[in-house]
């Protein structure tokens, strides 16, 4: 059974936060300049800082289909994800750790593409590789700049 009683988090899930007026009062509102994804754990990590508490609550539920904004644009979803994580390591760590983290996420999904390039050849479902390697070259050429 999961835990019963609310506890203090590091973050939450955007599609569900309760908040004091008084928070966004002093930390402000989301930052617009995610376009999608990672702009709930930059808002609670500001809380945080703030000296607010950022605290999960089992007995408020909600129904969240997530991902329905952007299953449909694979890319596009991809690139939005992944440079999302860049901004906000950037934001907090630095220009060194973003640079750093978009080198490896930018190597990881070359080796992606690979794998799905020789998976083609063999004759492995040449259709999904070929949509998969079109996808993950939109995000090699997108370098995961939102910049």
């Amino acid at each position: 059974m999961p835990d019963a009683t609310g506890h203090e988090v590091d973050w939450l899930v955007g599609a569900a936060l309760l908040t004091r007026r008084n928070v966004l009062d002093q930390i402000g509102v989301f930052d617009e300049g995610y376009f999608m994804y990672s702009e709930e754990l930059d808002w609670c990590r500001r809380a945080k800082m703030a000296g607010w508490r950022v605290v999960y609550l089992p007995s408020a539920q909600i129904v969240h289909y997530e991902g329905k904004s952007s299953e449909q644009v694979v890319a596009a979803r991809h690139i939005r994800f992944q440079t999302s994580k860049v901004r906000y390591f950037r934001k907090f760590h630095g220009r060194l750790a973003a640079d750093a983290l978009r080198a490896f996420l930018l190597a990881a999904f070359a080796v992606e593409w690979s794998l799905e390039a020789v998976k083609w050849l063999l004759g492995s479902k040449r259709q999904l590789r070929r949509e998969r390697m079109a996808a993950y070259a939109q995000l090699l050429a997108s370098g995961l700049r939102s910049d």
